[in-house]
């Protein structure tokens, strides 16, 4: 997997940056210069998913093959117990794989672990996002993002590099296209409880307060939950500074 890597090895637990479906690495670059700043010398990678920016395609992305191969560049990279931050999609995939693998912390940026709404959505709309109607519900998508709430520099930024491809975008969805919804969330609740046995802190990272907080504090108690004001959908690029500073904090906390 292409990657972004800044840093060095030393005690404190490294950083690892995963991007939403359909961007790439390169959306993390303003919060990493300014987590640069604060956390001087921490190494910290971003990865480019498969089929995403520079990483090559594969056969089939499912959830368990994602975590796979990322858990085989990270330990292609000597990353020892890394802190994950996943945003939307990928904020699964980091839970998904500190269920399985040493971590030292997840942060979620922008994605509810309520899963239901969003698994509903994609069945509603299974025709038309594996045919012809794929870019209409990925216009839907993406006006529910509220890119309008960044500032120019950031809108300049996800629009170079959003690379909406349909056979991608359905191979990532493909766990929720052919599950029932009964069947999704118990598997996601399965996957937090799984989460909580393993004490890993998370964190919540979103652009307003959410509604679900309670209830995904029930599921980890502990969560910590960090709202930064008006960002929709990219708090990380709406408030890079902001942003960085609770990543720092929440590192800082994970090695006290």
């Amino acid at each position: 997997m292409a990657a972004d890597a800044s840093g060095i090895a030393d005690s404190r637990p490294p950083l690892v940056f995963l991007h939403g479906v359909p961007f790439d690495r390169t959306m993390w670059r303003p919060a990493l210069r300014e987590l640069e700043l604060l956390d001087p010398g921490r190494r910290a990678v971003a990865f480019d998913l498969p089929g995403h920016g520079q990483s090559p395609d594969l056969p089939s992305y499912s959830l368990p093959k994602i975590v796979a191969r990322v858990h085989s560049a990270i330990e292609e990279a000597e990353l020892a117990r890394p802190i994950l931050v996943g945003h939307a999609a990928s904020a699964v995939t980091a839970t998904l794989y500190a269920c399985v693998h040493p971590t030292s912390g997840v942060v979620n940026v922008g994605q509810s672990m309520y899963v239901t709404p969003f698994a509903s959505f994609v069945k509603t709309h299974a025709a038309e996002i594996q045919g012809a109607g794929f870019e209409d519900v990925w216009r839907r998508l993406w006006t529910s993002m509220h890119t309008d709430l960044l500032p120019p520099d950031a809108c300049r930024l996800l629009a170079d590099t959003c690379r909406p491809r349909q056979e991608v975008m359905v191979g990532y969805w493909r766990d929720v296209l052919d599950r029932s919804l009964v069947d999704i969330s118990v598997w996601a609740a399965t996957r937090l409880a799984a989460l909580r046995a393993t004490r890993v802190p998370l964190q919540l990272v979103v652009g307003d307060a959410p509604k679900y907080g309670p209830w995904l504090r029930a599921q980890v108690p502990g969560t910590a939950i960090t709202v930064l004001p008006r960002s929709g959908h990219f708090p990380h690029l709406a408030h890079p500074l902001g942003f960085a500073r609770s990543i720092h904090q929440f590192a800082v906390s994970t090695s006290s």
